[in-house]
Formats: structure tokens, sequence, C-alpha cells
């Protein structure tokens, strides 16, 4: 599992760096101690009460093994849900799939980082951007756990996207102060695997488990400039 990439999202809270309020749980130290800075700034629709839905708060089984077949790879034959230059800021539908992308946003950026100012680093990654367990519903555990993002990037290279690698993650429920029992959801960062000035394709689904059956979920991916450290 690689880094995260922002800040992991909680009961109620959105999955970036806007507001934190209430129950809304933005641990923007944990990823600072991660990643060296937080990411992004989307704003994403998070409703309190809304359960994830795995069932009886477990994946059914014999059907992990589809997901590689259902996004991967094949997803550099799409055709590209949208296409930025220098840094991306998408959120999806809770609802989405794409020609050869099966439950797969697919996302092109050319110039990457060209625009970051001087003094900047920059931060890319996909996170959740939807609503999670709390701990009023029944099974908020499991279902908080079971809930998973996955993200492959490829390079394109004289316009043909080429596979890099890919980085998945699920949720965390929480236990410790200050966010004990919350829900985290998934999240990677893909910082560390882009170069600026090269373009890029990330193809992504967020899902309530991890298997081709399941539904998707809403999803943000963005690129953040943020004033480097001295």
């Amino acid at each position: 599992m690689g880094p995260k990439a922002f800040e992991r999202a909680s009961a109620g809270a959105p999955l970036y760096l806007i507001t934190v309020s209430g129950e809304d749980i933005m641990d923007k130290v944990k990823i600072i101690s991660r990643l060296g800075a937080v990411l992004v700034g989307a704003s994403a629709l998070w409703l309190s009460g809304c359960a994830a839905e795995a069932g009886e708060g477990e994946a059914p089984e014999g059907d992990v093994d589809s997901v590689g077949q259902a996004i991967g790879t094949e997803c550099a034959a799409a055709a590209p849900t949208a296409s930025f230059v220098s840094a991306i800021n998408y959120t999806s539908p809770q609802t989405y799939s794409t020609p050869n992308c099966f439950k797969g946003v697919v996302l092109d950026v050319t110039k990457y980082a060209s625009t970051a100012p001087a003094g900047h680093s920059v931060f890319t990654g996909v996170g959740w951007a939807d609503s999670v367990p709390v701990a009023s519903q029944a099974n908020h555990v499991a279902d908080c756990n079971n809930l998973w993002l996955h993200a492959d990037l490829f390079e394109i290279v004289n316009g043909v996207p080429v596979y890099v690698t890919s980085r998945d993650d699920h949720g965390t429920w929480l236990t410790d102060f200050p966010a004990a029992n919350t829900c985290q959801g998934p999240s990677v960062s893909l910082t560390d695997l882009m170069t600026p000035g090269k373009a890029y394709r990330v193809s992504a689904t967020a899902r309530t488990f991890q298997s081709s059956s399941a539904p998707t979920r809403r999803l943000s991916a963005a690129t953040t400039f943020l004033p480097t450290p001295r």
C-alpha cells in the first residue's frame, strides 16, 4: 500500500482541506507527518447518516479476484472522463463507469505541475469523497474497513498511456483520540510516482467493498501546490 494522498476522511467531513467542524475530522497532522504536507482543496459531499452498502457488514465472498479484471491496465484504452493541464481537480458523481474502464473514471493531465509557483511542492492523490459509516449504525466497523479505493497510474508517451503501477487502500475505523469512533475513508498518494512536465493518466474507482459487484462511491483526485517549508 502506498503512502496516503490526503487526510483520510471521517464521518460527516469533506475529503479535503476546506472545513473541519463538529464530528468532521480532518487529521492534517497525520498527513503532514506522512507526506510532509497535506493535499488538495476540493469539496465533497458528506452525509453523516448514510450507511455504506456492504450488506451485513462483510463483503461478499468469491468476487474479490474479479476486481482485477474490472479496472487496471485496460483503462489505457478508455477515453478520458476529464482532461487537465498541469493540475488535476476532479470530483466524481456517485455512480460512474467508462467504456474500457469498468466502474472507473479516467483522468488525463498534460504538462504535469508546469504551473507550480517557485518555492512550492506538488502533491497529487485520489481519495474517498462520499459518506462513511458512523458509530450509530450496525456493523459500522466492518462496513468502514470494507470501503475500498483503487488508482492506476499511466505515463502518456507519444499519446499512448503506458501502465506504471497501481495503489489501493481500505477504510479504517479509528479508535484513538482525537478521531476516536470515526471512519477514515481510503486514499492513495501518487506524488512520488509523477515527474513535473510529463503527461499522465489516472484511472480510479471507489467502492463500498472490494468487488466488481460493489456499488461505486464518489472520489476526488487533485493536484495541489503548497509552499515548501523552510
